[in-house]
């Protein structure tokens, strides 16, 4: 299977085969899973790709319990960042957009106060430029996150995590991104 991103201009900026097929997969089986308690995440921060473009990054996040101490963490960020195409007299801003996906797992420490976390997974990304010149491009590779979460209500949790992953993709084929960001955990179950 094949996905095709295509610009206004009709031109092809981005193919995407079986990553979206593995998430697919991976949010129906979710629902599959042994009935354990869930929380949801929104966060907002940066990230920073090839600490040479810097995006304002909004995400949320399903995180499924496996058992005390794992969690299954499906997440998906919206990531923009703009430019000054044209000139101080005439300005044209145009957006670049970075859309990761996080399949992973959580590993949290429950024992301290506040709770520590630790993440591995792997993260498929969508980078869409504004025109041709620049294509499009898809990434994908591991991650690696730390993080920590601070009670603040009996069902909500306040974090702040840093990310970095390691995207493999043209041109560069070896790209790394930090993100770092800070939220609130839903927990509907406690």
């Amino acid at each position: 299977m094949e996905v095709r991103v295509i610009n206004s201009a009709g031109r092809e900026i981005v193919k995407v085969k079986n990553a979206v097929l593995v998430f697919l997969f991976l949010l129906v089986s979710t629902f599959y899973l042994e009935s354990q308690s869930s929380s949801f995440s929104a966060s907002l921060g940066m990230d920073f790709f090839n600490y040479t473009e810097s995006y304002l990054d909004t995400g949320v996040a399903y995180n499924h319990l496996i058992t005390d101490g794992l969690e299954l963490a499906l997440g998906l960020n919206f990531a923009l960042r703009t430019e000054n195409a044209g000139t101080d007299v005439n300005p044209n801003v145009v957006p670049y957009f970075f859309i990761p996906l996080d399949i992973g797992l959580n590993f949290t420490f429950e024992s301290f106060q506040p709770t520590i976390l630790f993440g591995v997974g792997v993260t498929p990304v969508l980078r869409i430029p504004p025109d041709a010149n620049d294509t499009g491009r898809f990434y994908m590779g591991p991650y690696v996150k730390a993080g920590v979460r601070v009670k603040v209500q009996r069902l909500l949790n306040w974090f702040v995590e840093v990310q970095q992953d390691l995207l493999i993709g043209k041109p560069n084929w070896i790209n790394t991104t930090t993100r770092i960001y800070t939220g609130i955990n839903f927990n509907f179950s406690n």
